[in-house]
């Protein structure tokens, strides 16, 4: 049995390894395959169709008309639901009708850095019962980081901006994480934009 608490501060429990997880976005799903876990994946969204073997087997695709479809996700007859924050915050009210019918979702937060990344791969792993699989990617993931870091202590910063649909990325955001770790200067932050802004 584990229990944890998720970022909408929901107490989630599971009382045994969980065998038939949905995922809500490429993110999650993408996670799964990496800690060697995509077998458990029963359902998954429509932008995650890219991974190997997807749409094979039982998966199905539990996306509807602007989110997910909370009777596709119902119908995969899931064990635990993981939840990325861009997911809950456009589709809150879907994702607590699955949570309303006694099936365990675990929302997870916006990620603000490479090394909360790491953090939920190894949360992931630990929740559907990957634990080795989930610690070994996210070990694997922070030597990574400090070797890039290590290797660009002494070099120039380009200053650079990441536009994506009119949105920037500022302070405390992922993209702006990454855009550090890999040797430059982050303009929307030194403009002192934080989050995702329109500009």
């Amino acid at each position: 049995p584990y229990t944890a608490t998720d970022a909408t501060g929901t107490e989630v429990t599971l009382d045994s390894d969980p065998e038939r997880i949905v995922t809500l976005n490429p993110s999650a799903a993408q996670t799964m395959w990496e800690i060697g876990a995509r077998e458990e994946v029963v359902g998954f969204s429509q932008y995650a169709t890219y991974l190997e073997g997807a749409g094979s087997g039982d998966r199905v695709n539990v996306s509807g008309a602007g989110g997910p479809s909370v009777e596709k996700v119902l119908a995969a007859d899931p064990d635990l639901v993981l939840v990325p924050n861009s997911t809950y915050g456009f589709a809150a009210d879907r994702v607590e009708q699955i949570r309303d019918q006694d099936v365990p979702v675990f929302v997870f937060g916006q990620p603000t850095s490479l090394a909360a990344v790491a953090n939920k791969t190894e949360r992931i792993g630990r929740l559907t019962g990957n634990c080795e699989g989930g610690v070994e990617r996210a070990d694997e993931m922070r030597q990574s980081i400090a070797l890039m870091e290590q290797a660009l202590e002494d070099e120039d910063r380009p200053l650079a901006l990441n536009v994506f649909h009119g949105y920037t990325s500022g302070a405390n955001t992922f993209i702006g994480d990454v855009m550090e770790s890999g040797g430059l200067r982050n303009g929307a932050a030194e403009a002192g934009i934080s989050g995702f802004q329109m500009i």
